[in-house]
């Protein structure tokens, strides 16, 4: 590869990493702070290693991002969905203390952790239709 496709290379790897693991940390370490629980800060931990591990062996075998990274992303939001459901009183309660000015009742459900879900499914099985297929000769 030549100096600049491997700066595209690196700025692409560092702008994935990036985009998938600050919206999952944040999200968890701060709903882990807020609710006093915690289990959102263990599946930060959990689902950023994941999404990393499998970040990197998408750009390892074919040198960009593949479907299974937002795969990744779609359970664990799907996951997180399910321990704001588990854990919602003292989330509620701790949203509304410590965040007042923020607080809207929707903010607080587990239907904005299930959309981010759902998008993040639709763009693994859209980038899953854009990968080319190689036909064993």
């Amino acid at each position: 590869m030549t100096e600049d496709a491997d700066g595209r290379h690196a700025r692409a790897w560092y702008t994935a990493l990036a985009a998938g693991l600050a919206p999952v940390e944040v999200a968890g370490w701060v709903v882990s702070a807020v609710a006093d629980r915690w289990a959102f800060a263990a599946w930060a931990l959990l689902a950023g290693a994941a999404y990393g591990a499998w970040l990197y062996r998408g750009f390892v075998a074919t040198g960009g991002v593949t479907a299974a990274p937002l795969a990744v992303l779609a359970a664990s939001w799907a996951v997180f969905a399910l321990l704001l459901a588990r854990h919602r009183q003292a989330w509620d309660l701790g949203f509304r203390a410590f965040l007042p000015g923020l607080y809207h009742p929707w903010a607080a459900s587990p239907a904005v952790a299930w959309t981010l879900a759902a998008l993040c499914g639709a763009g693994a099985l859209h980038r899953l239709r854009r990968t080319p297929r190689r036909i064993p000769s």
